[in-house]
């Protein structure tokens, strides 16, 4: 065989060579992503609360005047505004209100002056109920929610080290009409995620002490 032709056989085809170099960076690619998985994996082995981002600020609802009162507003009057109790186990469910709302006890008050506060927009009353810093608010304007519903999820008896305290978890969903971010920016209009708030006592009374939002553990 001829050497020019033999050289030329052995020189690497174009076309060839492009789709090397693209197969070889859709694997570097690949193992970036892995290793980055990989990572969050590690560092968030101990199961600890991953926040939810918040959405596309365009996504959310203007805020209205001040004298905005949404208990005037016969859009949201509509809406199915009450506050549902479900037993987990029966699947009953209980309309509840001021009247009825200390029958199951202090933490599910607690839990339902929470929904009650953020419903009336008043961050005192609040960050009152809530033990810990971190997730006490900032001024919000009352809140358009509905299709509210409680669920005591479960209660222990926790002991660290020589110290117990009675901790009880309740599953809440409700949905924000016209959702404008000042509570709940996470989150757009008219959907439902729900939320898990542990209710202790380890502080003397009770109080929320952590929230977690289902799909972000």
């Amino acid at each position: 065989m001829d050497e020019n032709k033999k050289e030329a056989k052995k020189r690497m085809d174009p076309k060839k060579k492009v789709k090397i170099i693209i197969a070889s960076m859709i694997g570097a690619l690949i193992l970036c992503i892995l290793l980055a998985w990989l990572i969050d994996v590690i560092t968030n082995k101990k199961g600890e609360y991953i926040a939810p981002p918040p959405v596309d600020p365009l996504k959310l609802h203007e805020t209205k005047d001040e004298d905005f009162d949404i208990m005037e507003y016969e859009e949201y009057l509509n809406l199915n505004r009450n506050v549902y109790r479900n037993d987990r186990d029966t699947g009953v469910s209980e309309s509840i209100d001021e009247d009825n709302c200390t029958l199951y006890g202090q933490p599910f008050e607690v839990m339902y002056r929470v929904i009650r506060a953020i419903n009336e927009g008043d961050h005192l009353v609040y960050n009152y109920y809530v033990g810990e810093s971190s997730l006490k608010k900032q001024p919000f304007t009352q809140q358009q929610i509905y299709d509210i519903v409680i669920v005591p999820y479960s209660y222990e008896r926790v002991t660290e080290e020589s110290f117990s305290y009675d901790q009880y978890i309740f599953k809440v969903t409700y949905k924000i009409h016209e959702n404008n971010g000042t509570f709940r920016n996470n989150i757009v209009s008219d959907v439902s995620r729900p939320e898990y708030y542990y209710i202790n006592n380890k502080t003397g009374e009770f109080k929320v002490m952590k929230v977690i939002e289902q799909g972000y553990k």
